[in-house]
């Protein structure tokens, strides 16, 4: 939704997502003059390419909460699982360093991937130790706040 809320608010500046086709024609017509002046931290990135370097980022963190929450829910103890979760967080958090390295994107952004990898291990392994699972109702809770400590670091 990331993409479509940036063509809808730039009223289709640029073509249909950023491709120069049919510019103008977006959800908004030609009633919005030009795209949004949004940029990444250090200004190196404006336009489509933030809008998709934030799509990609957003689309990463909830695909990584898939197997984050099989891993302390419906698959617990399975190990595959575990280590999937755990290295795919770890690779985007890689991703993300090149990308801080880079300017493209905040330290503070930097800081919560690395975040998400160190509760992709520690938290379903704490809760194997415990011999209890983690409450559904705490695992949705600390993804809303994760959640937000994306976007908000995406947006700075």
């Amino acid at each position: 939704m990331t993409a479509v809320a940036y063509d809808a608010g730039t009223g289709g500046a640029g073509g249909v997502w950023g491709t120069g086709w049919l510019p103008g024609t977006g959800w908004l017509g030609s009633a919005v003059g030009g795209p949004l002046p949004g940029a990444s931290p250090d200004g190196a990135l404006t336009g489509w390419a933030w809008a998709w370097l934030v799509t990609a980022l957003v689309t990463a963190y909830f695909l990584g909460t898939v197997p984050y929450v099989k891993t302390n829910i419906r698959e617990r103890g399975n190990r595959a699982y575990l280590v999937g979760s755990i290295a795919f967080h770890v690779a985007v958090t890689a991703a993300v360093a090149a990308l801080a390295a880079a300017g493209l994107v905040s330290g503070w952004h930097l800081a919560v991937w690395a975040a998400l990898a160190v509760r992709a291990a520690a938290v379903p392994v704490l809760a194997a130790r415990r011999g209890r699972p983690v409450r559904p109702m705490l695992l949705g809770l600390g993804e809303i706040v994760l959640s937000l400590l994306v976007a908000l670091t995406l947006l700075g």
